[in-house]
């Protein structure tokens, strides 16, 4: 059985570990935002995550992991603002609030707007 300093100690680190992806996550986002899929590198976003190399690479094995671990992100935000719709709305006003909240999203996650649209205007190949 854990103690209750063990069990504080693991909860601390579980938090410490999502404190770490987010950070991971978000500096990924804007970097590649800024450089593109082909021009953003590890050690930059390791960089602007403020962590060493090693840990941006305990969390994801490659370069290729990690952006797709940002779009998976970007998607789950953008598509759970469609929780917000059932089958009963007027579909004019479902739409139009859908459309109200995809837009505050961009405007408050800009570079996630805009990795996603050079994502699909080069095709998707992770989508």
């Amino acid at each position: 059985m854990r103690s209750a300093n063990e069990t504080c100690q693991g909860s601390q680190a579980g938090r410490d570990r999502q404190a770490n992806l987010r950070r991971v996550l978000d500096a990924a986002e804007v970097v590649f935002s800024k450089r593109g899929r082909p021009g953003a590198t590890i050690d930059e976003i390791a960089v602007a995550a403020r962590l060493p190399k090693a840990n941006l690479l305990y969390y994801f094995r490659s370069k290729q992991h990690l952006y797709r671990a940002v779009i998976d992100d970007i998607l789950q935000l953008w598509l759970s603002t469609l929780g917000d719709i059932s089958p009963d709305d007027d579909p004019r006003e479902a739409l139009l609030h859908y459309v109200r909240l995809k837009v505050r999203l961009s405007k408050e996650r800009p570079h996630a707007s805009r990795v996603f649209a050079a994502e699909v205007i080069s095709g998707a190949p992770v989508i």
